[in-house]
């Protein structure tokens, strides 16, 4: 009776810990070109997981921060300011903040962008402080 007894015990714990991962993830937001997952969004950093349909083009704007990208799967032509570039896995590219872009897949594509946010003013319980850098 008690095996049983503690049998049920874990399968409520287990259950407990599986309802808060699913209820945590996160579900992607359908765009124009595929999809988006916001994996992170701290004081310092966005990151998101892109994933562009063969074909498809992250229409071009122009970037308001610095800003990452990571090759995670496929082939991208990205146009920077007007001239065009082919990346494909593996490579990591750096947008400075001003720099016109735009993104288009030639096979499906997975990319990690991480965009830096301005840093405001930020005391850890560390006693650490970032402040923003202009």
């Amino acid at each position: 009776m008690l095996e049983k007894k503690r049998k049920m015990n874990y399968l409520k714990i287990l259950y407990l810990i599986l309802k808060g991962f699913v209820i945590s993830m996160r579900k992607p937001k359908k765009t124009n070109f595929g999809s988006e997952i916001i994996f992170a969004q701290e004081d310092w950093f966005t990151g998101s997981f892109l994933n562009i349909n063969t074909d498809k083009t992250l229409e071009k704007q122009t970037a308001e921060n610095d800003m990452i990208f990571y090759i995670d799967d496929g082939i991208a032509v990205f146009e920077i300011n007007n001239s065009k570039y082919e990346f494909g896995f593996g490579k990591t590219i750096l947008i400075k903040k001003g720099t016109t872009y735009s993104i288009t897949a030639v096979t499906p594509l997975r990319i990690i962008k991480i965009t830096k946010e301005l840093l405001k003013d930020k005391d850890f319980s560390g006693g650490e402080k970032f402040v923003k850098n202009e």
